[in-house]
Formats: structure tokens, C-alpha cells, sequence
């Protein structure tokens, strides 16, 4: 009984009397209340589900952020988002390889082009004097005492003591150890080398001081870690003299804070508000400098702004009557806002109505849109089920349909009308000779036979997996700089008129479906007149009920803008 583990309440020092409804409702410390959840989560005291229910309610009033309501969710896979979110996720991972990649482009081409007389402003590589091992005692290049004893020589080892032997080893060891702190205290009173000296950043590309402003703000962050504020500073200070961001900035204000400088600490915050003038951390470090200068007035300008402000509302809008009265969407979708936000309070009932009256005024709000999760075969009723996959099975039939069309219409093209298409598009002859290293010639790339061990005792797969890369970085480049060309080029019409005249049915809703897509980009870029111009030949070349409402949409547009 003496390890019987103890009861919760008595862990936490809570008496029976606190978990009730009144005292609940009363209780504004969000730690107590925490400890009441807990008690009642165990079990330990009663099932109470309707008191656990309403305690969590009190937590998530008086302390949202509480670790209690976090909930561990899954990976994100592909399947288990929508799949607008699976393309930015998708869309975020390749602009991030894309900046690496040139990143490492642009560090490359730096290391190259540096001049050699640059290599005398870096500091030499640090290492122990030379004749510092030879004067350790006992432990120079001399084999005295570690001959072998050869298995015959049985006067030897009669001599031959394995205690004495293992002495000598624990004592050479202590010595060497002795030594080696000694050269460590040495090393430690000579001056430090500074790792870049001031002149030796003129021949660095823009892409290296990135790289070592953001080392330099790594090493100022695990020095913070470990509450070693002045060499914090110093590493924040050589991020920022070898690149200026917001990051380096902030954080050097918050070490200039922890060192009571606070006049720094204000003029580092005001240097990342320059950078990003939203910057949340940057306006509290502010804030806390001014507050600890005995600078409160200019420290309540610097506040972030709450919602009723930055909408331009006031509170007597947060009432049924006013929110009933309404007939401005724009306005509901704001004071919805404010009330879901609940820095004003929490009025379940108010945002509820608020909610209504916004479906009513404006039923499209984005405020009511939800991600939902992928339509599968248990997700849906049956009926649906069967609809959908009927529809799926109407579209493949068009699809095939629409092929079998295709193909026999352009067996049925006449000869005479291929000079009425534009050239295919090919790259010029010679342009891939004229690509360096990469001709018609098989030089370097024969097969080596089986039985040729000559060549294959050459033959090195490092290298050779080396060159690939190489060649096909340079191929890169050179179909780049082919697609630059090209599109510097007048640009082909991609159907003459009198191309359409051989066209089947088939043929000529695709070509209007394209023209149709073609118009609707324009139209989103405001594009207006190239809009109206590819609607335009997409009801001349099949006439449907959305390319005509599709012209008439930017023609009113464009009327307008004229008017």
C-alpha cells in the first residue's frame, strides 16, 4: 500500500468540491482548469460525461491553445485531401527543388569564376605544430620497447611480465590524455581566427552570402538555445552584414532584449518592419523594447490591430438588430469574421444568426465553403453510386467515339489540302550537331564487349555516370535556349482559314472546345479584346450556346471599357 500510486486530485492538490458546475463556471485559471479535465477524463473520480463536456468548454474560453484539445493526425497523402491541395502541396515541393537547384546552379558558377588572388584573404587551415607529437615524452616515431616477441623465443618470454605490460599501457594512456589537454588549454589562449575575415566577401556571388548569412543566423539560434546571449549577437550581427533579411533582424532584436539593450533592440525591429510591415514577432519585440524603455505611448501604436479595427466596425454591430437589419454581404462576411475569431467573446448563438443572415444576403460566400474529402463507393448512397458511373461510362463512349471520328477523317483527307497546315515545328538541321559534345559520332559511347577486360579494367562507372549528367544539364540548357529562340519568332497561325474546309464534325468541336479555352484564359488575365477573338473562332468553327454567351460576356466588357 506504501507504492500505491497516488489519485489525481491529490497530484494535483484539488478537493471533490471543485469539480462542480459552479465552481467551474467561476474558475478563470487556465492551469486549474486543466488539471479539473484531466481528473475528469481519467475516470478516477466518476463518470461525468455532461461536467467533462462543459469543463472543456471553460478551458477552450479561457485558455484556446491548451495542450489538451490537440489531436494527432495522419500523414498527408494523396488520397487523403482534396486534390486542389494536393497540387499546391505539389505545386510548393517544386518551387522549392527548382530554387535549390538554382541555388546550387549559381554556387557552382560563383566557385568558378572566383580569381585566384582570392585565396590568400581566407585563413589557413588549423592544425597541430609539427613536432608537437615528437615532443610528447615516450611517444616519438622510436620502436623501443614495442618489438614483437617472436613464438620461439621462449627466454623472452620468461621475462615477459602482462601485468607490468598493461601498467605501461594505462600510464602512457594517462599521459597522452594529460597532453592533449594541454595543447587544448594552449590552443584556447591563442587569439581566435575569425572564420571570414572583412575583405574576403568582395568576390563572393549573391547566392554564397545567402548561404553563410543563414550559417551564421543557425549559429546565433543554438547559442540563444543555451541562453549565451553575447555570442548570439555577434553571429546575428555577421548574418546581417553578409546578407540583410527580416529573420536576421528579428532575431537579433530579441538577443539585444535579453541583454537590456533596448534602444538597439527598436532600431532592429523598425529594420525588419522595413522588410515585412506585418511582421506579428517584430511588432511584440517592439512593443516589449519600448514598454521596458518607458515608451508605453509608442508602444500602444505599434499593437497589432484587432479585426473590429481593421474591418472599421464597432461593437454595437455585434447585435441581433443590426445583424438582422443588414443587407451588405461584405459587411456580414466581416462581422462573421470578428464573431468566429472570438476576440471579442464567444456568442454561439450570435454567430449562428450572423451565419444565417450572411446564407440569406449572400448564399456563395467563401465563408461557407468546406474541403470534402473524395467521392468513393462507401461515401455515397447507391443510387448516386450508379449515376456517377454511368456517366463515366457515357463520357468514355464519347471519347471513343469522338477518336474513331478523328482518325477517320484524317484518313479521308485529300492530298491536296496538307499545304493548307502550318509546318511541323522541328528543331533546325545542324542544331543538335552544333550542340557541344553531343554530334552524330559514337565516340566514347561504344558498348565494350564481355570479353574485352582490357577495357573494362579502364573503365571507371563513377565517371562515366559523371559525364551523363553532365551532358544532359547541357542539353538542358540548349533546349532552353531553342524554345527562347522559337518564341522570339513570329508566331504561326495554328489553322489558316481556308485549313477548316476538310475538317470533319468531329475535328471542328475540338478545335472550338480549344479556341473556347484559349478565350477563357484571356478572359481571367482581363484580356479582353484576345478573349473576344478567340470566342470569335470558336463559333465560327462550331457554334454552341456557350461560345456565343462567352463572346457576348466580353464583348459587354470590352463595350464598357470603351465607353
Amino acid at each position: 500500500m506504501a507504492n500505491k500510486p497516488k489519485r489525481l486530485l491529490e497530484k494535483y492538490d484539488l478537493l471533490l468540491e471543485h469539480l462542480d458546475f459552479g465552481y467551474i463556471g467561476r474558475c478563470s485559471d487556465g492551469v486549474e482548469l486543466e488539471r479539473i479535465v484531466k481528473v475528469l477524463r481519467s475516470g478516477e473520480e466518476g463518470f461525468f460525461p455532461q461536467l467533462t463536456e462543459f469543463a472543456e468548454q471553460q478551458l477552450r474560453r479561457v485558455k484556446p491553445g491548451s495542450k489538451l484539445f490537440r489531436r494527432d493526425t495522419p500523414l498527408v497523402t494523396r488520397d487523403s485531401v482534396a486534390r486542389t491541395k494536393w497540387e499546391e502541396h505539389c505545386r510548393e515541393m517544386e518551387s522549392w527543388e527548382e530554387s535549390m537547384r538554382s541555388l546550387r546552379k549559381d554556387m557552382l558558377e560563383g566557385s568558378r569564376g572566383v580569381v585566384d588572388d582570392g585565396e590568400d584573404l581566407l585563413p589557413p587551415v588549423r592544425s597541430v605544430p609539427t613536432g608537437s607529437l615528437e615532443s610528447f615524452g615516450g611517444s616519438s616515431g622510436s620502436s623501443e620497447g614495442k618489438q614483437r616477441i617472436k613464438s620461439c623465443d621462449y627466454e623472452s618470454w620468461s621475462r615477459y611480465d602482462p601485468d607490468t605490460e598493461i601498467l605501461k599501457m594505462d600510464l602512457e594512456e594517462e599521459r597522452y590524455k594529460d597532453f592533449v589537454k594541454e595543447q587544448n588549454e594552449k590552443n584556447s589562449k591563442k587569439a581566435i581566427i575569425e572564420e571570414l575575415p572583412p575583405d574576403g566577401t568582395k568576390n563572393l556571388t549573391e547566392s554564397e552570402r545567402k548561404v553563410l548569412a543563414t550559417k551564421f543566423k543557425e549559429k546565433g539560434n543554438d547559442h540563444f538555445r543555451a541562453k549565451e546571449y553575447e555570442l548570439a549577437l555577434a553571429e546575428y550581427g555577421n548574418s546581417v552584414k553578409m546578407w540583410p533579411t527580416a529573420a536576421g533582424f528579428n532575431n537579433r532584436a530579441m538577443a539585444h532584449i535579453k541583454l537590456f539593450h533596448f534602444k538597439e533592440a527598436i532600431a532592429d525591429c523598425d529594420e525588419c518592419l522595413k522588410f515585412e510591415p506585418e511582421n506579428i514577432k517584430a511588432l511584440l519585440r517592439k512593443g516589449q523594447a519600448l514598454c521596458s524603455n518607458d515608451k508605453r505611448r509608442e508602444k500602444m501604436a505599434n499593437k497589432p490591430k484587432r479585426l473590429l479595427e481593421k474591418y472599421d466596425l464597432l461593437l454595437e454591430h455585434l447585435d441581433f438588430g443590426y445583424i438582422g437589419r443588414c443587407s451588405d454581404g461584405v459587411e456580414l462576411e466581416r462581422i462573421v469574421k470578428v464573431l468566429r475569431s472570438g476576440e471579442e467573446g464567444f456568442f454561439p448563438q450570435l454567430t449562428e444568426f450572423a451565419e444565417q443572415q450572411l446564407r440569406r444576403v449572400k448564399p456563395g460566400s467563401k465563408l461557407f465553403r468546406r474541403d470534402t474529402p473524395l467521392v468513393t463507393r462507401d461515401s455515397v448512397a447507391r443510387t448516386k453510386w450508379e449515376e456517377h458511373c454511368r456517366e463515366m461510362e457515357s463520357w468514355e463512349e464519347s471519347m471513343r467515339s469522338l477518336r474513331k471520328d478523328m482518325l477517320e477523317g484524317s484518313r479521308g483527307v485529300v492530298d491536296d489540302g496538307e499545304d493548307l497546315l502550318p509546318p511541323v515545328r522541328s528543331v533546325p538541321t545542324g542544331s543538335l550537331e552544333s550542340f557541344g559534345g553531343s554530334s552524330g559520332s559514337s565516340e566514347g559511347k561504344q558498348r565494350i564487349k564481355s570479353c574485352d577486360y582490357e577495357s573494362w579494367s579502364r573503365y571507371d562507372p563513377d565517371t562515366e555516370i559523371l559525364k551523363m549528367d553532365l551532358e544532359e544539364e547541357r542539353y538542358k540548357d540548349f533546349v532552353k535556349e531553342q524554345n527562347e529562340k522559337n518564341s522570339k519568332k513570329a508566331i504561326i497561325e495554328e489553322l489558316p482559314p481556308d485549313g477548316t474546309k476538310n475538317l470533319t464534325e468531329s475535328e471542328r468541336k475540338v478545335l472550338a472546345t480549344k479556341f473556347k479555352e484559349k478565350g477563357n484564359d484571356h478572359f481571367r488575365a482581363k484580356e479582353y479584346e484576345l478573349a473576344l477573338a478567340e470566342y470569335g473562332n470558336s463559333v465560327k468553327m462550331w457554334p454552341t450556346a456557350a461560345g456565343f454567351n462567352n463572346r457576348a460576356m466580353a464583348q459587354a466588357i470590352a463595350d464598357c471599357d470603351e465607353c
